[in-house]
């Protein structure tokens, strides 16, 4: 999971806003199945979840504010 954070975070520094999204879409995946392996418990599943809309919600206002 830490290296989809980390291609998320350098995308968004970088203004690659549609990339980000993207890293992020798959974070989400990744975060999916480490939590039906049991790699990853519910209570942090979710505390991730809810950190990664943020960062949804931060890219999109980006993205909507370039246009």
């Amino acid at each position: 999971l830490q290296s989809e954070v980390a291609a998320v975070t350098q995308a968004a520094e970088s203004g690659r806003y549609q990339e980000a999204l993207r890293d992020l879409d798959d974070l989400v995946v990744r975060l999916e199945t480490a939590a039906r392996q049991g790699d990853v418990s519910p209570s942090r599943e979710e505390r991730i979840s809810a950190a990664i809309g943020a960062v949804r919600l931060s890219l999109e206002t980006e993205l909507a504010l370039q246009k």
